[in-house]
């Protein structure tokens, strides 16, 4: 009887061990598992923010071409006012000048009508 104890003994001290090992092994492969997980969410995150990064630059881009194209515009457009404004203070100048010289002859004329009284 006592050799059946012990034999028993060994056999449950036998499946305890063959238990252990297998609880060992299952979580070695569940922290590994969860490792492999963890790298993934990371790659993950990392191609989302390199994404973002590359959305970002994109947009940077496109809004440094477009102040470039509205600065010219803007420049075009003072050189267009520009360019009226002088059309304008010419034609003024020119009004000036002719109304002087009518003024001019008129006075011109008016002294030789008063000569000849």
């Amino acid at each position: 009887m006592p050799m059946l104890k012990k034999m028993v003994a060994e056999r449950k001290a036998q499946e305890v061990l063959i238990d252990a090992e297998a609880k060992k092994e299952a979580a070695s492969k569940e922290a590994e598992a969860r490792k492999i997980i963890a790298e993934a969410q990371a790659k993950e995150e990392a191609a989302i923010g390199l994404s973002e990064a590359e959305v970002m630059i994109a947009k940077a881009e496109a809004e440094e071409i477009q102040g470039t194209k509205m600065a010219a515009v803007i420049e075009i457009k003072a050189e267009a006012m520009r360019k009226e404004g002088l059309a304008e203070a010419e034609v003024v100048r020119e009004k000036a000048m002719a109304e002087a010289k009518g003024i001019e002859e008129k006075a011109e004329a008016m002294k030789k009508t008063r000569r000849c009284w």
